[in-house]
């Protein structure tokens, strides 16, 4: 039997390229699908999301589901359309594709839909999607509570920055830390800073608090944490790290461990 050289999918729809021999052609499962077993048949996959037909009520629900997901806490629909949208709309058509058609079934999925709204999905995505973007940008705006936060202790905020800035030595534990924040954000760019994707919000909250206990075994006067300094440093410490990423300088590389490492003189 004759391998394929190449399988098309429009929306998860096998499309075969080169002409089936033998009376019972041979198909291919959907893409990530790890049941097939047969690893003598080399297949190249693409999902193509075609172009949309003229807008329907269908469409306006199928993006109001997106946006109700993409705003539900821990979602990270948001994140995953500013990836889409950093994607050349030409040069990249597949791997679009590909990203616009997996995170329509996780969406499908978390509502629970099954696979024949996939493709209505995927092309919403696909297509809108800077709209989505927008509507999730404002959508989150009108949610947003106003709970008092507390004063914001700016000895701390500037003593962050200048962790990260190099002025002010770290210990083992901050300086790991700090790399491992620095490097995630790194392979996840154009997220957010006022919302930050939960894997490095969650490294971002680390830092703060190696911060701290750093601050605190050396001697520092910070004021008791609160949530406004919480945050206000958190957002100060990414637009820091970028910032020194941007200027390519000798911090930036000692900060990601690409430089020989800083005296052992801080107690960890």
């Amino acid at each position: 039997m004759e391998s394929i050289d190449k399988n098309i999918i429009v929306c998860g729809i096998p499309h075969i390229n080169n002409e089936q021999t033998t009376e019972h052609p041979k198909t291919t499962p959907i893409m990530n699908d790890n049941n097939n077993k047969n690893d003598s048949v080399q297949i190249t996959e693409h999902i193509i999301i075609p172009e949309p037909e003229l807008f329907t009520p269908e469409a306006l629900v199928d993006m109001r589901i997106i946006v109700g997901v993409a705003c539900l806490k821990g979602s990270r629909v948001y994140t995953a359309l500013q990836t889409l949208m950093s994607l050349d709309y030409d040069k990249q058509t597949f791997e679009r594709s590909t990203r616009a058609y997996n995170l329509a079934k996780t969406i499908c999925k978390r509502v629970g839909l099954d696979s024949s709204n996939y493709e209505s999905f995927a092309i919403s995505i696909y297509h809108d999607t800077i709209e989505l973007i927008r509507a999730i940008e404002a959508n989150k705006t009108v949610k947003t509570t106003t709970r008092k936060g507390g004063i914001i202790d700016t000895v701390c905020l500037n003593y962050a920055t200048g962790i990260i800035r190099g002025d002010i030595l770290k210990n083992a534990r901050v300086a790991k830390n700090c790399k491992d924040l620095a490097l995630k954000m790194l392979v996840n760019p154009g997220f957010d800073v006022n919302d930050l994707p939960l894997s490095i919000d969650t490294l971002a909250n680390k830092v703060y608090a190696s911060i701290r206990s750093q601050a605190t075994k050396n001697g520092e006067q910070f004021a008791k944490s609160n949530t406004a300094t919480k945050n206000a440093v958190k957002t100060a410490l990414v637009e820091t790290i970028e910032a020194l990423r941007l200027e390519h300088g000798t911090e930036y590389e000692i900060l990601i461990d690409n430089m020989p490492k800083q005296p052992k003189h801080l107690s960890v």
